[in-house]
């Protein structure tokens, strides 16, 4: 019986050993792929002041293709977003004082009205649609206890379009009955967009947990190199049948300190 289990054992040792390596090599194992969502970022994506109504949906995905080199890849998205407020403002709107949401300065717009030619308007649609495409790299230095740091940059496209749409009139000065006639009446669409080439070095940091959450920050410096604007506004007035097409182009370079938040899923 001792021979046997001996002979058993010399046959079952190698086994042992080579599952236990294998269990080792397991539980050492780096994360390879890795795909989530962006939960926070300041970035405007087309322009340095803050226009979009929230942060759009950003997915991401990161794959380490060696030990210390990782892709980075990003989507961002928005479709048909409203957007509020009026798409442009010069001077006091009818409608404004009609609603009340002007608080105590109906009484001063009331007297301006008195004194000059007003306007109104009333919007009809006011939207934004948003997509847009990150390559990236970085380079990962393991630290201890699943946190590693990085450094790298992203190389960027977004494309944006607004639409909206609006009649506006302009009314004579208010008379002593605070009677007021009709001067102008328009109907105006507006369509435009924006795409944006940037580059983005980064530095940032990841941490680990339970061998499959990847959660990564970062910070960096993005510079938008080509930020092309154009578009086309139409006008159709009440007092003629032709319609007035104005084109515009413009372009707007800038840089923005970008942070970011992101919880990935590792495979």
């Amino acid at each position: 019986m001792k021979k046997i289990l001996l002979i058993f054992y010399i046959i079952t040792l190698p086994l042992l050993v080579r599952a236990q390596r294998e269990d080792s090599t397991k539980q050492n194992k780096d994360w390879k792929f890795a795909a989530g969502v962006t939960i926070y970022t300041n970035n405007n994506y087309i322009m340095k002041e803050k226009i979009l109504e929230r942060q759009p949906i950003e997915v991401n995905f990161r794959y380490k293709f060696k030990q210390h080199h990782v892709l980075r890849l990003q989507f961002p998205f928005s479709f048909k977003v409203n957007m509020h407020g009026i798409p442009s403002i010069e001077r006091p709107y009818l409608n404004q004082v009609m609603s009340g949401k002007e608080e105590n300065k109906a009484y001063e717009i009331w007297k301006g009205m008195k004194a000059d030619n007003f306007d109104f308007t009333k919007t009809n649609q006011y939207y934004y649609s948003l997509f847009g495409a990150s390559l990236g790299y970085d380079y990962d230095l393991k630290l201890k206890y699943g946190i590693s740091v990085l450094g790298g940059f992203e190389f960027s496209f977004t494309h944006w379009k607004c639409y909206f749409d609006y009649i506006g009139g302009t009314f004579s000065e208010l008379d002593e009955d605070n009677q007021s006639q009709l001067i102008n009446l328009d109907y105006t669409t507006q369509k435009y967009q924006i795409n944006c080439l940037s580059i983005k070095p980064l530095l940032g940091c990841r941490y680990l947990f339970q061998k499959k959450l990847l959660i990564e920050c970062s910070i960096g410096y993005g510079f938008a190199f080509f930020n092309k604007v154009n578009g086309t506004m139409t006008d159709l007035s009440y007092a003629s049948n032709e319609i007035g097409a104005f084109p515009f182009w413009q372009r707007r370079d800038y840089k923005q300190v970008i942070t970011q938040l992101s919880i990935n899923y590792s495979f």
